[in-house]
Parts: structure tokens; sequence; C-alpha cells
């Protein structure tokens, strides 16, 4: 699948670190302690242009797997959301990912949902390349980007 991506309007972008007491007490699985975490959020409206196909391209893909990620109210509409989280207590200190897009959670546990994963780092990585991103909004994507990579090769391994 070609995405040409030129579609991609209304570009919201935000990062929020999670506050001492919005941590307290998180868990990732019930068991481990997070020491703190970054919410990202990217939302854009996708369209069909001259140039390609990108809201088609995105509902087929959610319609070959059965995703179900795309919003009824607003089919066009695009909303990622990451959670990168540092887990630290006496066992361990790594990092986790995790995913919503358009309000569900999305996990990478079988194939297809590892095609869903790829096309959301194309995405980021198209939207990284927007002329008009300042260099502060390009960070923010690439370290979406840089999650989604991340998660996606945890699942390989």
């Amino acid at each position: 699948m070609e995405v040409s991506f030129t579609g991609i309007n209304n570009l919201y972008l935000a990062k929020r670190a999670l506050r001492p007491n919005e941590i307290q007490g998180l868990t990732h699985n019930g068991e481990q302690e997070l020491k703190y975490g970054i919410v990202t959020k990217l939302k854009a409206k996708l369209s069909d242009d001259h140039s390609g196909k990108d809201l088609s391209d995105f509902i087929k893909l959610q319609t070959r797997f059965n995703h179900g990620y795309v919003n009824p109210q607003a089919p066009d509409t695009v909303e990622l959301e990451t959670l990168y989280s540092v887990i630290d207590n006496d066992i361990t200190n790594h990092s986790i990912g995790s995913f919503k897009l358009n309000g569900r959670y999305i996990n990478i546990s079988e194939n297809k949902d590892f095609a869903l994963f790829d096309y959301i780092a194309k995405l980021t990585r198209q939207i990284f390349k927007k002329p008009e991103l300042s260099q502060e909004r390009k960070d923010l994507v690439k370290f979406m980007n840089d999650v989604i990579d991340a998660s996606a090769k945890s699942f390989l391994e």
C-alpha cells in the first residue's frame, strides 16, 4: 500500500508529562510501579486528494483487518495518543509504550495489529517531513514515532 499523506489537514499535536499525583499508584499490568510518564497526542483529518487516498487507505486498512478504529461520528479523523512510561522498582527499570487510536487501546499481539502500527509509523514519519512544522513539533512527532518503533521491535523479538 502506497500512502501519500498529502491529505493531512487540521493537524493538532500535544505533549505533557504526567504529574506526580497522576502517577502515584499507577501500575502496568497491575504489578509494576510507574516512575514517570509522558502523554502525546496527534489529531488530524484525512482526505483523498489528487496526490493520494489517505482517508480511503486508512478506512481500507480498518476494513481489511476489522480493527474497528474508525470513529463513526468522524470517520475522516485520526487521533493517536501514546503513553510512554518508565517502570522503576527493586526488580526492573524499563520503558513501555501504550497506544490509543480514536479512543481505543491498541496492542501489538497479532500480525494484523502490526499492520496498523506500520500504518501509524508511516503517518508519523510523513507528518515529520511537513515543511511547515516547527522544530518543536517535529521533535514531538519523532518522539511518537520512536515509541511506536520500539513497541513494534519488541513485538518482533
